[in-house]
């Protein structure tokens, strides 16, 4: 019999959990990442190759919205049902301005931190992982409140949360290195080509962390607060499904 998906995991079982998560429900996932990411690679197709960095930024700013669309999705697997992706673009369309504010809140620590020789900046990006499943699962408004839960979440636990996050960042930008790699070699492939090769290819990476950091999120929340499905269920506004949920 397989475990129960609300449980406490180590960071291997955490990590583990996500790649199998993503491999049954891959489709929803990676569709709600790419539609909210293509209007930075259409950027990236059109502008000028000088003007690229623009298209960076409006990827990096559109990666906070597919991570919270990703959030909810998993969520809806934690409940025991498909992946709702409509509902949540919906969801994240509603929330855009909390989103957008709890994540300039979260960038300008950890760049203040990188400043400080990176590791403070490490920390930063550990302590203020849960930021976007914050604001997406526990349904909170004011930034502030969602930058302080996301601390108090993680501040006991900073080993095990700095290990998940950066391991989980690290498979992003090693699988990335690669793809970079072999887009450089295929023959014919100019670099224009080439780094939207790249850009396309890496909507199927994307969604990694936000998968790994919300499973992170419900483990901490289950070893300090003793949280379940019923608990996740209420903030959803759902109950929790007869059958039972997914088990990873």
């Amino acid at each position: 019999m397989s475990a129960p998906f609300m449980r406490p995991r180590t960071v291997p079982e955490i990590l583990d959990a996500s790649f199998q998560l993503l491999r049954r429900h891959y489709g929803p996932i990676v569709a709600a990442t790419g539609l909210i990411l293509l209007p930075s690679l259409l950027l990236a197709a059109l502008l000028p190759y000088e003007l690229l960095p623009l298209a960076e930024l409006a990827k990096n700013i559109l990666l906070n919205f597919s991570g919270a669309a990703t959030v909810l999705m998993v969520a809806d697997v934690a409940l025991g049902r498909e992946p709702d992706m409509r509902g949540a673009l919906r969801k994240v369309l509603g929330k855009v301005w909390v989103i957008l504010g709890a994540a300039i809140l979260q960038g300008l620590a950890i760049g203040f931190g990188m400043l400080l020789l990176i590791i403070p900046g490490i920390i930063a990006m550990a302590m203020l992982f849960a930021v976007p499943i914050v604001v997406m699962v526990e349904d909170r408004e004011n930034v502030s409140d969602v930058i302080g839960r996301s601390v108090s979440l993680a501040q006991d636990d900073l080993l095990r949360v700095l290990g998940a996050t950066v391991l989980a960042f690290l498979v992003v930008f090693v699988a990335g290195t690669g793809l970079g790699l072999l887009a450089m070699v295929a023959p014919g492939v100019g670099v224009r080509q080439a780094d939207l090769l790249v850009r396309t290819l890496s909507f199927f990476l994307f969604p990694f962390p936000s998968v790994v950091a919300t499973l992170l999120y419900f483990d901490l929340r289950i070893r300090k607060e003793g949280f379940g499905l019923d608990d996740l269920a209420g903030l959803r506004g759902d109950e929790v499904p007869r059958y039972g949920p997914a088990a990873y």
